[in-house]
């Protein structure tokens, strides 16, 4: 998460983790792990 604390003004690299994260499937565990480590 390093990379895109670092890349606040590319588009792509946001739109592309968008993607990506609209692609998994979440559970109440994984949504605490997430938030936990951004």
């Amino acid at each position: 998460m390093q990379r895109f604390h670092m890349a606040d003004n590319n588009p792509r690299l946001w739109r592309d983790l968008a993607y990506i994260m609209s692609k998994l499937t979440y559970n109440e565990r994984a949504l605490k792990g997430l938030l936990d480590h951004y």
